[in-house]
């Protein structure tokens, strides 16, 4: 993931779009100002940046901001353990509601996802939105 980063680092998420039905997570992001002229936009047109979540199997986002700018700092890809370790509480108090699918054990849901080969995607802001997403792959198109 790190090679990537320099494409999203203080780029501003402009929206996202959660389709449930293929699955897929979609951040729209508006690229730095230092990174337009880096990749020879010097019309001064900002493009944009579109990172998709391939396969989602679940997210949870947090401090979304619609007064302030949601502004990128870092996406680690992480393997399924990692998201099991860091949120085994959130997993097991959310079991009796079937999220974020029904399993037994957190054994059970860590082998499945391993199974399927998921990834675990940490998304951390300066400012405003930073969360997580569960899924099989991430595409950056700009």
């Amino acid at each position: 993931m790190k090679q990537n980063i320099k494409l999203i680092h203080d780029g501003i998420i402009k929206n996202y779009k959660v389709d449930f039905k293929s699955k897929d997570i979609k951040l729209y992001i508006e690229p730095s100002t230092s990174l337009v002229t880096k990749l020879g936009h010097s019309n001064g047109k900002k493009e944009e940046i579109v990172l998709t979540f391939k396969e989602t199997f679940a997210h949870k986002f947090i401090h979304e901001s619609m007064t302030l700018e949601n502004i990128l700092l870092d996406i680690d890809m992480s393997n399924i353990s990692v998201f099991v370790k860091y949120h085994k509480e959130e997993l097991e108090d959310s079991k009796e509601y079937g999220w974020p699918m029904l399993f037994n054990s957190i054994e059970e849901l860590e082998e499945k996802l391993k199974k399927e080969k998921y990834n675990y995607y940490d998304i951390y802001s300066s400012l405003g939105m930073s969360g997580w997403i569960v899924a099989k792959d991430m595409t950056i198109e700009y």
